[in-house]
């Protein structure tokens, strides 16, 4: 075996090669007269022991496939990892296509070998981009549910084809993958992807991504994108901290503690965010209705993006067994719809916060399907879109107490847990104020209303006793009672 690793730029050279997958031995084609050598291509398998190179099993694969018949190869991005990872095997690298000259004709040609575009769209746009294709004849695939290698047979490739990747990415079939972009020609064939299953491992064989707009021009993009700005947590800076602090200290009453421990375990969080060692902050908040825990969404929300609607989903409605169905989508062939919940309010709106209220009641699977978003930082739903949530914060809510949180959920999902905090019902002197503020509110309100700002609220009195209610909505809905009564009293 050579001590030299070859390098390539694009998978168009390999792809000419007639190279088959990573760990599998590839004769050259007599086309090229190379048919002594035997190529390996190691670039995935050095992605794989980059994440995790304590499988020493791997590493041996390597090592074994290597033989003195063997020209290692390699993506070029990938050559210095592997020069540190094999010091003994490789001691330096060199272009694949100055070992075989009748590639480098092939680079050098640029009517054979160029950069690919991905081409992309938004969830929103792929019914009427696909509808789009229809009424312009315009050749399309979507290769959902469909035999890879069966379509590929039976192309047309006389005319431009666009080739929707996105299940077949999501569904991480990778050798389907590389088979199909390995033996798919390239010069009449266009791929495109929804942007939410983007990832960075399509720039193996992607160069640039180019919105869909950009080829059929008079296909209007969607105003409302997926890549618009969604502000997340892990952006603050110390002095958005500080303003954060003092909105929870001004506008969640009570529970002194929690927001203490709130502050100081989402700086944390910041800091483990930036060493890609945690990719989603998540709070179990526990205790009777009406005392806040609800609010603590609603204060983060509003501090994170003040435009958008908060994403807020009752797990009340989730514990029958097929409730994963509602949350992520139907599997393919199941009737009724086909988006979940979940993944509708976030292709919807842009905000970094999570409510999931009631989660006690959420059946089994759910509870299994947030242990692994957490652990992970991304789902995919029934139809194959992934959706990367690194950033975010997650709110679970709860009437239990401590005692039944501890006995009635799994202490596996409990561990992936950043704060637990159980909520005390509210003292009188914190009802109170929480009563000053309201009619502070309504007054202001009153005062600007030119229908209602005759009515005199400055001698107005609470006739309900705050020791018998502990719910703030509650409380809330007793003072607006009130204040309407006065209103049509007042008015006759």
């Amino acid at each position: 075996m050579s001590n030299i690793l070859y390098t390539y730029s694009y998978s168009e050279e390999i792809r000419y090669l007639n190279d088959k997958s990573c760990l599998k031995v590839s004769r050259l084609e007599t086309d090229f007269n190379y048919s002594k050598y035997n190529l390996i291509d190691i670039t995935l398998a050095i992605e794989y022991l980059f994440k995790y190179p304590e499988n020493k099993i791997a590493l041996q694969s390597i090592e074994d496939h290597l033989d003195e018949n063997c020209i290692a190869i390699i993506n070029e991005k990938q050559s210095e990892i592997a020069l540190n990872m094999f010091p003994t095997i490789f001691y330096t690298t060199e272009k694949l296509s100055e070992k075989l000259p009748a590639l480098k004709k092939i680079v050098m040609d640029k009517t054979i070998i160029h950069k690919r575009k991905l081409y992309y769209y938004n969830h929103e746009e792929k019914k009427r981009l696909y509808e789009y294709f229809n009424q312009n004849n315009i050749q399309f695939i979507d290769i959902i549910g469909l035999n890879i290698q069966e379509k590929v047979k039976n192309m047309n490739f006389s005319n431009e084809i666009l080739v929707d990747i996105t299940p077949l990415i999501n569904n991480q079939d990778s050798d389907s993958f590389k088979n199909l972009i390995n033996r798919l020609p390239w010069h009449n064939i266009k791929y495109m992807c929804e942007i939410n299953n983007y990832n960075k491992e399509l720039s193996m064989y992607f160069e640039k991504e180019i919105h869909i707009s950009e080829i059929y021009m008079d296909f209007e993009p969607s105003d409302k994108t997926n890549e618009s700005k969604i502000k997340k947590i892990t952006e603050f800076d110390i002095e958005e901290f500080n303003t954060l602090e003092e909105d929870f200290k001004n506008k969640l009453i009570g529970h002194k503690t929690f927001k203490t421990n709130l502050i100081k375990k989402l700086k944390q969080f910041k800091i483990l965010n930036e060493l890609k060692l945690k990719k989603i902050f998540s709070v179990f908040l526990l205790g009777g209705s009406g005392i806040g825990k609800t609010e603590v969404a609603r204060i983060l929300n509003k501090s994170l993006n003040n435009k958008s609607q908060l994403i807020k989903i009752n797990f009340g409605n989730y514990s029958s067994k097929d409730a994963i169905n509602s949350l992520i989508g139907s599997p393919r062939g199941y009737i009724g719809s086909e988006d979940g919940e979940l993944s509708l309010k976030l292709s919807k709106t842009h905000s970094g916060i999570i409510l999931c209220d009631e989660f006690e009641k959420a059946d089994a699977k759910i509870f299994s399907f947030f242990l692994e978003l957490l652990e992970e930082g991304k789902f995919t739903d029934s139809q194959s879109r992934e959706y990367d949530l690194n950033g975010y914060i997650i709110i679970f809510t709860s009437n239990l107490n401590k005692y039944e949180f501890s006995n009635n959920i799994a202490r596996e999902f409990q561990t992936r847990l950043d704060l637990i905090s159980e909520f005390e019902p509210l003292t009188l002197n914190e009802k109170e104020k929480f009563v000053e503020i309201e009619l502070d509110k309504i007054k202001k309100t009153m005062k600007t209303n030119e229908k209602y700002k005759h009515i005199n609220l400055s001698e107005f009195q609470i006739d309900f006793d705050l020791n018998e209610i502990d719910n703030l909505r509650d409380i809330q809905r007793k003072i607006y009672d009130q204040i309407i009564n006065l209103v049509i009293e007042t008015d006759k």
